[in-house]
């Protein structure tokens, strides 16, 4: 069973919220006759969209997944200003994904056990916003 934070689920509200909205928006626009169709189905183009939003709401809502997110994102962490998230971006570009803890506090100069330590479950090595590795 999968277990989520008030975060995790206040976004997924939005989630459902946005499709709903769009949905309505669809079918205000079929019967008022505009650009679509009733035959259109969403596209692959539009899956795509989804799936990018929802990845991105998943940044600022549940824990920062080391292994990709941006410098911005990274910020968020304990101890972690502009110069820091800049040094693990351009690390994991360089070295590739962080296998763990110890992996990052042995490649990016600034990071220590006691950074890692104060990150606790706010963060995750997986590309997965609901997997916790730590």
């Amino acid at each position: 069973m999968v277990y989520l934070t008030g975060k995790q689920k206040l976004a997924a509200v939005l989630l459902c919220a946005l499709a709903l909205i769009g949905a309505g928006l669809r079918l205000f626009l079929v019967e008022r006759g505009g650009p679509l169709s009733r035959n259109s189905a969403p596209t692959a183009a539009d899956s795509a969209v989804v799936a990018r939003l929802a990845l991105k709401l998943a940044d600022y809502t549940g824990p920062v997944r080391i292994n990709t997110a941006d410098a911005r994102i990274l910020e968020r962490l304990p101890g972690v200003g502009p110069q820091l998230a800049a040094r693990i971006v351009k690390e994991r570009g360089r070295g590739g994904p962080f296998n763990g803890p110890d992996d990052i506090a042995a490649r990016v100069k600034g990071i220590g056990p006691a950074t890692v330590a104060r990150w606790g479950e706010s963060v995750t090595f997986s590309d997965s916003a609901s997997r916790k590795e730590k």
